[in-house]
């Protein structure tokens, strides 16, 4: 279960992030849980293709630039088929979520199918948050293992002139890559979002990003774990 050391380790680090408010859209995992009584620490960094509007050229809403985004995650394994996790959404809020696997063995390698539901705060607080998502994951193939599945996101406004926005659907698809203790993961998500602040003339948000496992650079350069 989370202490408060390793809370504000995650706080602290993701102070180091240089993205902006927004929802988390990458999945970042399969669908197999965090062993029992082990923690697993990641770290997220991608775009959102067309995701900003280009500040130069401020009469035109059709012209979008890519809008970089990260996030930190820690999750605790709970039981031999569930786990929890934290996560900082471009350091600007926090996000509780529980993932459940309901198909495949206890073991990181057997192939597998898992339910997420999640909620917390986003954009600095102004809007509460909950996410669902299924995933589904194969079994690993020498040091690979694929995955993908499907997420639904939604935000409600808690402060005064909060914009409402409308659900975000989607979906993702991603592989793991394992080398010693260090893990990659690439991962590209599609969703239909429809731009609440009017920067985006379409509502198609194309998501690539990669997560790391095993490297904090923080800790390196800061000494923070």
């Amino acid at each position: 279960m989370p202490d408060h050391r390793d809370v504000t380790r995650l706080l602290l680090t993701s102070l180091l992030s240089l993205s902006i408010g927004c929802i988390p859209y990458t999945m970042r995992s399969t669908a197999q849980t965090v062993p029992v009584g082990e923690q697993v620490r990641t770290t997220t960094a991608g775009f959102i293709i067309g995701g900003g509007s280009d500040l130069k050229d401020a009469e035109s809403s059709s012209r979008t630039t890519n809008m970089p985004m990260s996030d930190v995650e820690i999750r605790w394994g709970l039981t031999d088929h569930s786990d929890l996790g934290i996560r900082i959404p471009g350091g600007s809020g926090l996000v509780l979520n529980h993932k459940t696997r309901r198909q495949g063995a206890a073991h990181p390698d057997s192939a597998g199918f898992a339910t997420l539901i999640g909620g917390g705060v986003v954009n600095w607080a102004q809007h509460a948050f909950v996410e669902g998502a299924v995933i589904w994951s194969g079994a690993r193939t020498g040091r690979m293992v694929r995955y993908g599945g499907l997420k639904a996101m939604h935000t409600l406004p808690m402060a005064s002139g909060a914009l409402t926005d409308t659900p975000t659907i989607g979906g993702f698809l991603g592989f793991r890559i394992q080398s010693g203790e260090t893990t990659l993961a690439p991962e590209l998500g599609v969703y239909y979002d429809r731009s609440a602040t009017g920067i985006r003339s379409g509502s198609i948000v194309v998501v690539p990003a990669v997560t790391l496992r095993g490297i904090s650079f923080p800790r390196r350069i800061f000494g923070l774990f």
